[in-house]
């Protein structure tokens, strides 16, 4: 609660004194669709000195990038140069900018390494970085993020921390490494998750067999309630099988004919 007071009057202090607010929100996905790692970008520019040129640096596989435009509601995707021997690249002076980085294709299963000396060369307010990882490989690693895990629906991980008060020119270490034995992406495990037929199967099993618990649960409690009335039943008719003589209140059978202490004949009236 206290750092995001901090931000937020740092953020009305910016604007109110003119000083260019820059943010950056980064995610970083690898082998979703295809076997290489996609890398979103979009920047926030606030009180932009035209002057001044907003750069940051590649990764060291990069193999292109992409500015995305929203024309007539649908997103288009432009490639754009870039230095391909400082790996860096300069966007133009515009408030929101949207970029797509694609790496080299990884040419087979084996041991997936990723590298990102990211820098800016201005200052950045704040820094939001995002890195989901595969689903079906093993020995995940990762570095340069210490963030918050979350897991999405299909067991995917995903590592998000948001940094503040980048300087210009700081390097940001962004590294993992994993391995991906058969080659696969994210979306490829994730289509035959929604399309098996064991996962139904195995849900509508589940289904049943709670069923069941519930009917065996009814009949239990249906047994007792029969068993309690029963000693119910059989109380009161011990209780009126047992009658006193109105005479001497001898305690007496309900079929005595006459009181074994005093002798009285006994009628059905006597019965209490």
């Amino acid at each position: 609660m206290i750092n995001k007071f901090k931000l937020m009057l740092f953020f009305i202090i910016s604007l109110i004194s003119g000083e260019e607010i820059n943010n950056v929100r980064m995610s970083i996905v690898p082998e979703y669709e295809q076997n290489l790692t996609t890398i979103l970008l979009s920047i926030e520019r606030i009180n932009i000195d035209k002057e001044n040129d907003f750069s940051f640096t590649l990764p060291n596989d990069v193999d292109s990038v992409f500015i995305i435009d929203k024309t007539n509601d649908r997103l288009v995707f432009n490639t754009i140069p870039y230095d391909k021997t400082k790996k860096e690249i300069t966007v133009l002076p515009e408030e929101e900018i949207a970029l797509m980085i694609k790496t080299k294709k990884y040419v087979q299963a084996s041991r997936r390494y990723f590298n990102y000396n990211l820098s800016f060369s201005t200052n950045i307010s704040i820094f939001d970085v995002e890195l989901k990882e595969p689903l079906m490989v093993k020995d995940f690693s990762y570095s340069g993020i210490n963030g918050k895990l979350e897991i999405n629906d299909f067991g995917q991980r995903s590592y998000r921390q948001i940094k503040e008060n980048i300087n210009k020119g700081k390097v940001e270490n962004i590294s993992f490494d994993y391995f991906n034995k058969i080659g696969t992406t994210t979306i490829t495990i994730i289509d035959s998750l929604i399309n098996s037929p064991n996962l139904d199967e195995g849900t509508s099993k589940q289904k049943i067999k709670r069923y069941k618990i519930y009917v065996w649960e009814t009949l239990i409690v249906l047994f007792l309630i029969c068993i309690f009335v029963l000693i119910i039943i059989f109380n009161l008719k011990n209780e009126r099988k047992i009658i006193k003589c109105h005479k001497c209140n001898q305690k007496l059978n309900f079929d005595d004919l006459f009181c074994s202490k005093c002798g009285e004949k006994l009628s059905v009236s006597n019965d209490i």
